[in-house]
């Protein structure tokens, strides 16, 4: 539910924007005034078009720039896209599922060592739960020993990283501030129109630049 919201905070910031830019034309909004996000351009003509209406020609030609069916490679489009498809399907379909996966099982053999011996085990580790979703009693992983001494009792101290992602086709929590920062930088690149100067300086939290 808190994904949703911050899904929710995303696309209002680019609806907020449509307006703002229609009474800067020196129209009022109308109850459909909204920012478009559509994959094909006929839906744009037909229905995106409505929704930017009041907007000035030059604006215009900016946010129909930024519509998804102008290319499948810019990565601010692809967040804008990312951002309007999970939102519909938030509000309209179902709460997202946050789902929660081993992503390795690898390169952890320094961490194990024998009881009260400073010697490291020789080791193969069987990765049985790589990529699969957690749940309770989810065998991570299986230990094959490789050590002459029987009974070895070892000290036991392994992390296995988790990543997160959301919705069915799985947008990975590490891809959230990236697509933050390009919603950001297209709120902002209509800055100077408003009188303001843009800022690029990468949110908090954010690595791009």
């Amino acid at each position: 539910m808190i994904f949703g919201d911050v899904l929710a905070n995303w696309r209002s910031a680019l609806d907020n924007l449509a307006n703002e830019l229609v009474r800067l034309n020196g129209h009022d909004p109308g109850t459909s005034t909204s920012f478009p996000i559509f994959s094909h351009p006929a839906d744009f003509a037909g229905r995106g078009k409505k929704r930017i209406r009041g907007v000035s020609q030059e604006h215009a030609a900016i946010v129909e720039g930024l519509q998804p069916f102008q290319n499948d490679w810019d990565p601010t489009i692809q967040a804008l896209l990312v951002v309007n498809k999970y939102v519909n399907a938030d509000k309209h379909r179902a709460i997202h599922p946050t789902l929660a996966a081993i992503t390795d099982a690898h390169g952890y053999g320094a961490s194990f060592r024998r009881a009260d011996l400073d010697s490291e085990f020789n080791f193969v580790v069987d990765p049985v739960g790589f990529d699969r979703e957690l749940e309770h009693g989810l065998e991570i992983a299986h230990i094959k020993w490789r050590h002459p001494v029987p009974d070895p009792k070892p000290l036991m101290s392994a992390e296995f990283p988790v990543e997160i992602a959301f919705g069915e086709d799985g947008l990975r929590f590490q891809k959230l501030p990236e697509i933050r920062w390009h919603i950001h930088i297209t709120v902002e690149c209509f800055a100077p129109d408003f009188g303001q100067p843009i800022s690029l300086t990468p949110l908090r939290g954010t690595d791009s630049g």
